[in-house]
This record gives structure tokens, sequence and C-alpha cells, in this order.
């Protein structure tokens, strides 16, 4: 994943950011945070 597609999950994790789980919304913020979180241990030093 490149930094623009994670600026784009970033910004499609902030629009649904509420989703309820179990709803369309709740998976795909679900999946959405797994390749933010897969970016970020790969690219962000702690």
């Amino acid at each position: 994943m490149s930094e623009t597609e994670y600026k784009i999950v970033m910004k499609s994790i902030e629009h649904i950011f509420d989703a309820v789980p179990n709803t369309q919304e709740g998976h795909e913020i679900e999946k959405l945070i797994l390749l933010a979180e897969a970016y970020e241990n790969k690219h962000v030093l702690v």
C-alpha cells in the first residue's frame, strides 16, 4: 500500500468512524482498520 492509499483509507475510516458493528459499514471499517494497521506496522516507527 502506498502512502496515498493509506491516506485514503484513513479518510474512509474517519467518514464511517461511528459505524455500527455487524452492519455493512461495520464490516467495512474493520477491513479498513486492518489495512491501516498493516501499513503502520511496516512504515511507522514507534
